[in-house]
């Protein structure tokens, strides 16, 4: 990604790899709460540290500055997460969440498939093409999901707890929460690609192409 966007004033304590802001639920080689001053000198923006996520998931924190969440805040979220109910994504300020829609080429529409090579701990990454993912695996090379943002009022915000594993962390729970407001962050990759295909389809039985003289 050559233009960065600017990082926000929530973000200027986090450590930076290539112009990016380290989210601060990433996988990196500082103590999880090493001074705020501190950089990542290696940073893996695939590898989401357990430890980090779990903790701001509890705590109310935003993922990518890891301080706490006010009023309002935003989740990511996909169809499949609104299916299963929860989300493996803690929630961002909405300045957050707005940097990260830009700075993470797969949020951003940057990149149509997930990473397919495995994760090398100590490898300098210099993008955000990782962070983000299926449960099951991310880095399967995958064709991206569709992603939303939900603006959630923090009076709904609830811990999933995984039933079959007890002290385990889901993430987010979903089931009953009112979004003040839904936004498409990007189309799915398949859905994307197929596009073009559809419009053909519209247009040969639709009856939108020319005109029979």
């Amino acid at each position: 990604m050559s233009n960065r966007p600017p990082i926000p004033l929530r973000c200027l304590h986090l450590g930076r790899v290539a112009g990016l802001a380290v989210p601060w639920i990433t996988t990196q080689d500082e103590p999880m709460f090493a001074g705020a001053l501190m950089p990542a000198r290696r940073a893996v923006f695939g590898g989401v540290s357990r430890e980090r996520r779990d903790h701001v998931v509890l705590h109310r924190l935003c993922q990518v500055c890891g301080r706490g969440l006010e009023r309002r805040a935003v989740y990511i979220v996909r169809p499949v997460d609104v299916a299963e109910g929860w989300t493996a994504e803690p929630a961002l300020h909405p300045e957050c969440a707005g940097y990260a829609a830009k700075a993470c080429p797969i949020l951003s529409g940057e990149k149509s498939h997930y990473r397919a090579s495995p994760l090398v701990m100590d490898r300098l990454v210099d993008d955000w093409s990782q962070t983000h993912g299926p449960k099951e695996s991310q880095h399967d090379g995958a064709p991206v999901h569709e992603y939303n943002t939900w603006l959630v009022d923090m009076s709904q915000y609830a811990v999933a707890d995984d039933k079959d594993r007890p002290g385990e962390i889901l993430g987010l729970a979903l089931k009953d929460v009112q979004p003040l407001k839904v936004r498409l962050l990007r189309r799915s990759t398949q859905e994307v690609e197929a596009a073009p295909f559809l419009d053909a389809l519209g247009r040969l039985f639709g009856g939108d192409g020319p005109e029979a003289s």
